[in-house]
Parts: structure tokens; sequence; C-alpha cells
């Protein structure tokens, strides 16, 4: 485990410990306030996310991430001073910057090469078309874990905000000890969401970014940490959020 994995889990160890420490305090009555927030923030975010995402992806994320793939495929293919693209030659087994492209957007090398490969002489509308297609799923994806994170974010304030206008009860000395441990017993299963959550869609989202920036991003992040493998390998979480917009 390098510097990256260790901080990782001490920064998911610690967040754990501040969430179990924080529900007893609060007590269970308000715990289950808090439950129920975090599970109606997830619907909410789950109806709301794919408008959301299509906002993201049209007006900020294809934009950006489709600019750094038509730049790379540009320097690529590019023929007699930029004044034609050689699209076929970037599938000749020599290109390794090409594949090792392809491989990080996760993209079909036969479907794309279907399309492209009797391209000879292309202009930059066919570059464009072709960065388009092989951003297209490293967009969706970012764009749909990115609009369900703002959305539970922006619900789970909300939802908070009214849990404490209802949380009186709790205070009546009678109920103090016990709701203090229930509220214990109640951190724990919170914090273990918490740990669940952020682990699973963090992982999601680093791999997508790998494909952008592999000089910062580590390759193998989700190795190098204790936390990330045991709970990221968790799939239903992935499986929710790449289907949203299905």
């Amino acid at each position: 485990m390098n510097g990256i994995g260790l901080f990782v889990d001490i920064f998911f160890v610690v967040a754990a410990i501040i969430i179990v420490a924080a529900c007893a305090k609060r007590g269970f009555i308000n715990n289950v306030l808090k439950l129920v927030s975090f599970i109606l923030s997830v619907i909410i975010a789950w109806m709301l996310c794919p408008m959301l995402a299509d906002y993201i992806a049209e007006n900020w994320l294809d934009e950006k991430i489709t600019g750094v793939v038509y730049e790379q495929v540009i320097s690529l293919s590019q023929r007699n001073g930029g004044q034609t693209f050689d699209i076929a030659s970037l599938f000749d087994t020599e290109q390794y910057d090409f594949m090792q492209l392809l491989q990080r957007f996760g993209v079909d090398v036969d479907s794309l090469a279907s399309t492209f490969r009797s391209i000879s002489e292309g202009t930059e509308e066919t570059v464009m078309e072709m960065a388009q297609t092989i951003s297209e799923k490293v967009v969706h994806a970012l764009s749909v874990a990115i609009a369900f994170v703002l959305v539970f974010i922006a619900a789970i304030i909300l939802l908070s905000l009214i849990s404490a206008l209802i949380n009186t009860v709790a205070k009546l000395p009678v109920l103090k000890q016990l709701n203090t441990f229930l509220g214990f017993l109640c951190g724990v299963v919170i914090a273990i969401a918490f740990v669940y959550v952020f682990s699973t869609v963090g992982v999601f989202l680093l791999e997508k970014l790998y494909a952008i920036y592999p000089d910062t991003i580590p390759a193998n992040i989700k190795e190098q940490s204790f936390i990330l493998q045991h709970f990221s390998d968790i799939e239903p979480l992935i499986e929710f959020v790449e289907g949203l917009k299905q």
C-alpha cells in the first residue's frame, strides 16, 4: 500500500469514527430522521439525475472531454501540414498512443474501425466525429455520477433542515440515555453506508477520470487502498448509477 492508498483508508476510518461519535451525541430519534433523509435523498437523486446529467454533459463535460480527445487525434493523424488527417493509419498496430487512448476510454477498437478505418484523408469534421465517438461513454458516465452526487448533496441538506424542525421529543430527560445508546448503534450503520457509497462512487469517478488524466490519476488506485478493495467491490451501486439514464 503506498501513500495514496493509506491516505484514503485513514480518511474513511476518521470519517466513520466522527460519524459514529456524532450519531451517539445526536441520539436515536435524530439519527432515524437522518437515515430517512439519506434514503429519500437517494430516491430524489435517482429521479432528477437524468435531467441534470444531460445538462452537465451538453454544457460542460462534452466540449471539454471531446476537446482533449480531439487534440490527441489531431496530433496523431495530421498530414500535409495539418490540411488532411490520415484516420486509417491510426488503426495500424504500431500506433501505440492511439490504442492506449482507446483503452483508457473503454472504446471497442473493432467497432470504431468499422466506421473510420477506410478514411485516409479526413477533415477536421471527421476528426471531431471520431473524438465524440471515443469520448461518449466517459462523458455519459461522468455526467451521471456528478449529477447524482450534486442532487444527493442538495437533497440531504434540505431534508436535514426539515429534520431539525421535527427533532424535539428526543430532548426530554427520560429518553436521553436510551436515545444516546441507540444513536450509537444507528451511527455504526450510517458510517458503513457512508463508506460504502462514497468509496464506490469514488472508485467509479477515478476510473473514468484516469481516461482523461492518466498522468495525474493512479491507474490502480483501488488496489492501493484496503477499504476501496473491500467496499467498492460491491457492485449494485455502480450498476444503479450507470443504469440511471438507460
